[in-house]
């Protein structure tokens, strides 16, 4: 009888409201103590390529929510998390939409750092041999090294401490994505997955088959987040089919549009627009050509590539492209797209 609070308990951990879970996958926490709704959290398990529970879609942590977030994240053995997108805009710390809740090596001392009303973490840096670090409850945050790559997303390995438990996280933090739009070409977000995939395999084979999910957030939990995960299922399945190393199979089929449905029973509107939808398109586009021996540095350095013509999203390289009858040139875009799709099937939704 605890699997869900009332409503009026889900009011200051479920913004904004329309994108409240699906109770059937959301992710519980422990009660805190008899308080009601402390079990809550906005967030749901997504099924992958590899398990029911291969990755957890959650709202970005705000000032009522970063301790949950962070109890979510040790309760659930999360060593990995992907945030896609920013709380920080023209040097001013902007928690609406995200808290800031990771600690940097170029983090400015309190008070030179406007961090703004909703601020519930405290920056402990006092001197220049200081530990980067934050304090959120009874939660530390500590910063163990911080890495940019390419200008496109930065690597960060924190060590969360509750008590004398310690507990070792990665942050991925992709910075080139603007919210409800898409990068600017296929590469930079493959070159992300690349390197998450390599250090999920290792932690996996050495958690003696314990589960550890990616958790994955923007700023709702569902446009970026689920234009990510969609791509890496798809990356999973293209790399993990036998002979997929070498070239691909011809006969594999990429269905996109069941991907997307599949997601959205797990958590509603994943994959909030068109264009993040036709990005999906662009990532397989890229995979495939990479895959069939074309030149990858042509993909890699045109950074002016535009979306890929709908007319190849039915036939690419010889790989079946299932859109379920779907005709491309009909997706909506705004808030259309947004519409839940049942639990029960995805027939005569329109993406």
């Amino acid at each position: 009888h605890h699997n869900t609070p009332p409503v009026i308990y889900r009011s200051e951990s479920t913004q904004p409201t329309h994108q409240l879970s699906n109770d059937h996958t959301i992710v519980k926490l422990d009660f805190k103590g008899d308080v009601i709704g402390s079990d809550y959290i906005n967030a749901n398990f997504i099924s992958g390529f590899n398990s029911d529970e291969e990755y957890i879609a959650c709202q970005a942590p705000l000032h009522s929510t970063v301790n949950d977030f962070f109890r979510m994240i040790i309760e659930h053995n999360v060593r990995i998390v992907v945030t896609l997108t920013q709380c920080i805009e023209k040097g001013r710390l902007v928690t609406s939409k995200c808290e800031k809740y990771w600690p940097s090596s170029d983090d400015p001392d309190d008070d030179d750092m406007d961090r703004g009303d909703d601020s519930t973490g405290s920056n402990t840096r006092s001197s220049k041999k200081a530990i980067p670090s934050m304090q959120f409850g009874d939660i530390a945050i500590e910063l163990v090294s911080e890495e940019a790559i390419e200008s496109e997303f930065i690597i960060r390995e924190l060590k969360l401490i509750k008590g004398d438990s310690h507990h070792s996280l990665t942050q991925y933090h992709f910075i080139q994505w603007p919210d409800f739009g898409c990068p600017q070409n296929p590469y930079s977000l493959i070159h992300l997955i690349e390197i998450i995939r390599k250090q999920y395999t290792a932690i996996n084979s050495h958690e003696n088959g314990i589960n550890s999910p990616i958790l994955v957030h923007c700023s709702a939990g569902v446009g970026r987040s689920g234009t990510f995960i969609a791509v890496d299922r798809i990356m999973e399945m293209l790399t993990k089919t036998p002979g997929a190393d070498t070239s691909l199979p011809k006969d594999i089929t990429i269905d996109v549009f069941n991907t997307v449905c599949d997601m959205r029973r797990c958590r509603p509107n994943m994959v909030q627009t068109e264009d993040q939808y036709i990005y999906i398109y662009d990532c397989i586009k890229y995979l495939i050509d990479r895959l069939e021996g074309q030149n990858l540095q042509n993909s890699q350095t045109d950074e002016n590539t535009s979306h890929c013509d709908r007319d190849e999203k039915d036939k690419v390289d010889g790989c079946c492209l299932d859109e379920s009858s779907v005709d491309p040139d009909h997706l909506t875009t705004g808030a259309h797209l947004t519409r839940q799709i049942s639990n029960e099937s995805c027939e005569n939704t329109m993406l």
